[in-house]
């Protein structure tokens, strides 16, 4: 079942719209565009959960052959080291 929406664009785009596709085409377009979307942040999700589960399976792995103790200096230094890794700290601080 469909649904009405009502949407606001840029006028450039509407125009632009309107000179690429028919008029009974457009929530067609609009729909597959909205859907590529979707898709494509579910692909960015899962590839950012798998690439934690491999820092987690890495870590984990290092931890069963050699366990020891860190300063909290030290600690402190991973902890920055794996947030500019994973991107959540900016480097321009």
């Amino acid at each position: 079942m469909n649904q009405r929406l009502t949407i606001t664009l840029p006028e450039e785009t509407v125009q632009l719209t309107d000179r690429t596709i028919p008029k009974r085409e457009r929530s067609h377009i609009i729909n597959e565009a909205v859907q590529q979307y979707l898709r494509n942040a579910a692909r960015k999700r899962l590839r950012d959960c798998q690439v934690l589960n491999q820092i987690r399976s890495v870590d984990n792995r290092r931890l069963k052959r050699r366990l020891f103790m860190v300063s909290p200096e030290t600690m402190k230094r991973v902890d920055e080291a794996l947030s500019i890794s994973l991107g959540l700290t900016d480097l321009g601080r």
